[in-house]
């Protein structure tokens, strides 16, 4: 679960591991996904075909930084991009699979950087993040 609670604090944990607790967590906005690829900076097992097709990642590296992972092109199974976030030099410690396929896309505006990669298909939600 990617999660933001009233504080503002920002959470990418596996809802296995540490299930919600409505009692002592107040969550400002939240969305749930799988496989988690990566948990504590390795690799998962996890029951997925072979598919290839694009994929979203959002996974958080060992300095706490907020990643998202795109692939648009129909290149990766989950297994093979949970390969590849292992063997990357991006220290990932918490990796989650978002919806991928044809609701695949990145808009990043920030500043001089700018990243913008069209989904397929119109889409009912979005992740937002914006500059404190």
């Amino acid at each position: 679960m990617l999660s933001v609670d009233t504080r503002g604090t920002l959470s990418l944990r596996s809802l296995r591991q540490q299930p919600y607790n409505p009692n002592s967590e107040q969550l400002e906005q939240a969305t749930q996904s799988v496989p988690m690829l990566m948990l504590a900076g390795k690799r998962t097992q996890f029951n997925a075909d072979a598919s290839q097709t694009r994929r979203s990642v959002v996974a958080m590296d060992k300095q706490g930084h907020l990643l998202f992972i795109v692939s648009p092109n129909q290149v990766f199974s989950l297994d093979e991009l949970a390969d590849q976030l292992v063997s990357s030099d991006l220290s990932i410690e918490v990796a989650l699979n978002l919806d991928g396929g044809s609701s695949t896309g990145l808009y990043v505006n920030g500043g001089s950087s700018h990243v913008a990669i069209d989904s397929l298909a119109k889409l009912p939600l979005v992740i937002i993040v914006k500059a404190r």
